[in-house]
């Protein structure tokens, strides 16, 4: 970029469209859910941002960005400045972190949706962006963090975001337990989607808004065109890969086409090249892609043998595909695509590039951790709250529908009165 504030500029563009991923989110999880929980699922999301955006600026963007620019207080862990953020000039890092910051708390929102109370995701949603996701983003993402210090590579947010909203959505889904059978009045909702053209609607503005989602670290780069353009074509091929396979495999399983499919299947795709973006050949993200989508059914195939209801996939699409994503890195960097990006290391490149096991090491090391930090604070958060009788609503509202005891009527109205 020419200048600091054209650095600005495009941050704040790019701070906008991942903001648009709300919308997304909050389409594709109506969608997916029965109709008596769309004015829930919505206001959730709204929630979403509201509650992320003041607890990342009360704590969250000091823990995650705030370095200290003389060293005296610097270290690896979490950073020491930037906190209730004032400064001009973080302004526009500040509304494009908090945006993804939101994306892994509504991560969660679609997971645990129709039975989980509101206080208990307010709860979640203050810890998660004000003290475990900012921690994580400053050992990936600082030049003063430990796992960036060990080389480790995740460009727009595999692990940090998708990963750790994936673990968090299957904790949570767990422990709150299945959804009632509004009809039966015991089980789980096996087919949930009152609206799968809505959720196709959300996942595609998802699609567009992940251009900017995966660019925008290219910014600070002395490569930001290239590198940007390379991440561009890298996530076109990446979702395109995974739609296509995704849908292909239901074809051939199931006898018939999806649209929950396809559009999983190319989130997935999306979140597995959010990693690798920037180091690894089109030809490559295409195979990461499919790989992505072929992970999707055979998640669904496990945790179909489980009893985690979990509306969205949520855990299948972002932890898995998350995990998958960081991974990549490790069998598929190209050496001089990691120099355009960051402070190279000896071996800092893929296995399948004469790179050795050294990456793909550090790449296993960093999910293990992000994996096994998100697991222990969602525990304690959705336990908590469970021991607290605050995590779940009453059985009533659930089986009346929460938008009519708790949000003031139906979505629908008019369709309410044809059933009477």
């Amino acid at each position: 970029m020419a200048s600091t504030e054209m650095q600005q500029f495009y941050t704040l563009i790019a701070g906008q469209n991942v903001f648009l991923m709300q919308a997304g989110f909050a389409m594709l999880e109506v969608g997916a859910i029965t109709s008596r929980s769309a004015k829930e699922v919505f206001v959730k999301n709204l929630l979403d941002f509201s509650i992320t955006a003041l607890a990342f600026w009360v704590l969250g963007y000091g823990i995650g960005f705030g370095t200290d620019t003389s060293k005296s207080t610097s270290n690896a862990f979490i950073g020491v400045s930037q906190y209730f953020t004032g400064e001009d000039n973080q302004f526009g890092n500040f509304f494009l972190q908090v945006g993804y910051a939101a994306t892994t708390a509504t991560i969660i929102s679609g997971a645990i949706a129709e039975r989980t109370h509101i206080l208990a995701y307010v709860v979640n949603t203050v810890v998660l962006t004000a003290i475990v996701y900012p921690l994580v983003a400053f050992w990936v993402w600082s030049e003063e963090g430990w796992l960036y210090d060990l080389g480790f590579i995740d460009f727009a947010g595999s692990s940090v975001i998708h990963l750790m909203g994936g673990v968090f959505a299957f904790i949570g889904a767990k422990i709150v337990g299945p959804r009632l059978n509004a009809a039966a009045g015991e089980g789980r909702v096996k087919e949930t989607s009152h609206n799968p053209i809505l959720s196709g609607f959300g996942g595609l503005l998802l699609w567009y808004s992940w251009y900017s989602f995966n660019s925008a670290p290219a910014v600070f780069l002395a490569k930001a065109g290239e590198v940007a353009a390379r991440t561009h074509m890298n996530t076109t091929f990446g979702a395109v890969a995974g739609m296509v396979t995704a849908l292909v495999i239901n074809r051939m399983k199931y006898r018939f086409y999806s649209i929950s499919s396809s559009i999983n299947g190319c989130l997935i795709g999306l979140v597995a090249i959010t990693a690798p973006c920037h180091v690894v050949d089109t030809s490559i993200a295409i195979l990461i892609g499919a790989i992505a989508g072929a992970l999707y059914h055979v998640g669904k195939w496990i945790g179909a043998k489980t009893d985690v209801d979990d509306p969205l996939d949520a855990f299948i699409v972002h932890g898995v595909g998350g995990a998958w994503g960081t991974l990549s890195v490790g069998f598929f960097a190209v050496r001089d695509f990691v120099r355009d990006t960051r402070t190279f290391r000896t071996g800092q490149f893929g296995l399948f590039y004469g790179g050795g096991i050294k990456q793909l090491g550090v790449q296993l090391l960093g999910t293990i951790v992000v994996f096994a930090w998100s697991a222990a604070f969602a525990f304690l958060i959705f336990y908590g709250l469970k021991r607290a009788n605050r995590l779940r609503i009453r059985a009533a509202d659930e089986m009346e529908g929460v938008d009519n005891t708790k949000y003031g009527g139906s979505a629908y109205p008019e369709f309410e009165l044809r059933r009477v």
